[in-house]
């Protein structure tokens, strides 16, 4: 609870099993437990719960023991552990050939920064403009980004966190 407190504010939306994280707006309002994914997997109630992550920009989650595959599926594509269960937007950029020219995408709409574990200001063009580690709005979509600076294991990750001073653990 301290550190989604600590990472966003208190009109951020977030994504928990029940309502643990108390003082945040939830972007999925049933309470993921056995019986709510039962009523999921019988088709007596939409699992909409990436669409509201989409549609609310939740960029914090707190993932439960268990859910729904393709919600599960969706969170390991794109959003970031940075402890425990507690999930951020982002994505590891991997190289297409030549370890500084990366594609990817982004699902979320929010500001994202570009980082590297071993420098501390990556630098490069974004979608066409020039990019000098400021945080940067991202539609949903295919982005592209061409390093020109020193660095490697990028990552682009919600902005506010890079600026609470939080980072991916696995990186």
């Amino acid at each position: 609870l301290q550190a989604t407190l600590k990472l966003t504010e208190p009109g951020d939306f977030v994504f928990d099993r029940r309502g643990e994280m108390v003082f945040r707006q939830r972007c999925f309002y049933p309470i993921i437990e056995t019986f709510t994914e039962e009523r999921i997997r019988r088709g007596l109630m939409e699992d909409n719960a990436i669409q509201r992550c989409i549609d609310t920009r939740t960029c914090v989650a707190v993932l439960p023991g268990a859910m729904p595959s393709a919600t599960f599926h969706f969170f390991e594509q794109n959003y970031l552990p940075i402890g425990n269960r507690l999930r951020v937007a982002g994505v590891l950029l991997h190289s297409s050939t030549d370890g500084k020219h990366f594609a990817f995408e982004t699902v979320i709409p929010a500001s994202y920064k570009i980082i590297a574990r071993d420098t501390s200001t990556v630098m490069g063009v974004l979608d066409g403009e020039r990019y000098e580690g400021k945080e940067r709005f991202l539609s949903p979509g295919i982005h592209t980004f061409v390093q020109t600076s020193a660095g490697a294991n990028l990552v682009v990750f919600w902005a506010q966190a890079v600026d609470r001073n939080f980072r991916p653990i696995e990186w």
